[in-house]
């Protein structure tokens, strides 16, 4: 008797779960597919990568974001997605591809990285910001960069 019980519980706590992440993932679902497709038309006049277009976006809908029905959403995406992708996105060079560059390239790879890492708390503190921050974005330009 207690397993159905738990198996009840469980569904009602991932739909419960769901309902809440759906509408703010929705949201930055759309504006994400919003700037990948303007990004070829926007490059007819000038050219603006996709990543900038959802950021201008992004900072246009800020008001909408603030609501309390999309917060769990972007929350969930720029806390768990967004750190997925930056990870997936550091796997994409290979070692063998790192290898073959040589130990020198190798070496200033990994001093700028831990340097940009470093100067993401420094700014993230002198800023005012929390050290998670400071770190998120480092470690993000870092891999970025290096990738």
């Amino acid at each position: 008797m207690t397993a159905p019980l738990v198996t009840v519980a469980l569904q009602n706590g991932i739909a419960e779960t769901l309902r809440r992440l759906v509408p703010g993932v929705a949201l930055s679902a759309a504006v994400a597919i919003v700037a990948v497709v303007s990004a070829p038309l926007a490059a007819r006049v000038f050219p603006i990568p996709a990543m900038v277009i959802a950021l201008v976006i992004g900072i246009a809908l800020n008001p909408v974001a603030k609501q309390q029905i999309f917060t769990p959403g972007i929350t969930f995406c720029v806390k768990t997605l967004l750190r997925w992708a930056v990870a997936l996105l550091g796997l994409r060079i290979a070692l063998v591809e790192i290898i073959a560059l040589g130990l020198t390239t190798v070496l200033i790879v990994i001093v700028s990285m831990v340097a940009t890492l470093v100067a993401g708390l420094l700014i993230a503190r002198a800023f005012g910001q929390n050290a998670y921050y400071g770190a998120l974005v480092g470690a993000g330009t870092a891999v970025c960069g290096a990738s």
